[in-house]
């Protein structure tokens, strides 16, 4: 699973972090997006939501059957580049 961040971080307008759900099966049900506010979002705040909305889906994906692949273990919440 991955986080993606999307927006202009520091900008004026809107930063989103999306996470996929998975299923055992071949269909992807949905995608949590959680959307902030540009301005005032720092790095920190993004790194420490994305760990929670990392958590979170992967704890909804098991919920819908998903067994995790070990890839699963090399994926980590958004880092700034």
């Amino acid at each position: 699973m991955r986080c993606t961040v999307a927006g202009e971080h520091g900008r004026t307008g809107v930063t989103s972090l999306v996470a996929p759900v998975f299923t055992d099966g071949e269909s992807l049900p949905l995608v949590v997006t959680l959307v902030m506010p540009a301005r005032g979002t720092t790095e920190e705040a993004l790194v420490g939501l994305s760990a929670e909305l990392l958590h979170s889906t992967r704890a909804m994906a098991e919920e819908l059957g998903y067994a995790p692949h070990n890839d699963d273990a090399q994926c980590a919440p958004w880092r700034a580049r």
